[in-house]
């Protein structure tokens, strides 16, 4: 499969105004629209991950704020690092669980690439059993490459992934029994120039 353009992202995404979905509202508002969070960290020597991605991540940490964190796929604990690092510039605790260590009840977020090395069906069991209604999954390096495309629309296309949120760079995944499966493209940060533009394709959708 091959991956998506930026442009073709952007034409088809949509921002806040966009979203009539009141649980995906209130999710990027918190996380981006409405965070009035100045971004301070800038390392990024764990991961290779595209700047933007870094800035989203670090927008989803300080907005949602969580605190139990699930990483099953992280063999060489670079995650681990570039989220407790993210979390310490902002001086936020979190705690760190995995396969090895049993997680208390439900967790916030979790956090596994698309470059995974366990099968993505069997990482989305592992995270659905330790997740809520208001857990989040963070797939990262969905548009490395096509492969890394392709295990994302697999991961759109799980049954149990019932709503997902593509933000070019990284992906969003929740588990909410009984609802209607939904999928959003969503700009994460505000461009006037972007936003501006794409209002008048709307507008010139409407008018025709």
């Amino acid at each position: 499969m091959k991956k998506m353009s930026r442009f073709t992202f952007l034409w088809k995404s949509v921002n806040a105004h966009g979203l009539h979905s009141p649980f995906v509202y209130n999710i990027a508002d918190r996380s981006f629209y409405g965070n009035t969070t100045r971004l301070k960290y800038s390392g990024n020597k764990q991961l290779a991950l595209p700047a933007d991605a870094v800035k989203a991540l670090e927008k989803i940490i300080t907005g949602l704020k969580p605190v139990k964190l699930y990483l099953p796929d992280d063999p060489k604990g670079t995650a681990t690092a570039l989220i407790r690092d993210i979390a310490e510039t902002h001086r936020q605790q979190v705690w760190f669980f995995s396969p090895m260590a049993p997680v208390p009840g439900t967790i916030d977020l979790a956090y596994f690439s698309a470059e995974a090395t366990i099968p993505v069906t069997e990482l989305l069991t592992q995270i659905q059993s330790v997740s809520g209604e208001n857990s989040v999954c963070v797939v990262g390096d969905i548009r490395k490459n096509n492969e890394t495309e392709a295990a994302w629309q697999s991961i759109v296309n799980q049954p149990g992934a019932t709503v997902t949120i593509d933000l070019y760079s990284i992906g969003l995944v929740f588990f909410r029994p009984g609802q209607a499966k939904q999928h959003f493209l969503i700009r994460p940060f505000r461009s006037f120039f972007t936003d501006a533009l794409l209002g008048i394709r709307n507008l010139w959708g409407l008018l025709g």
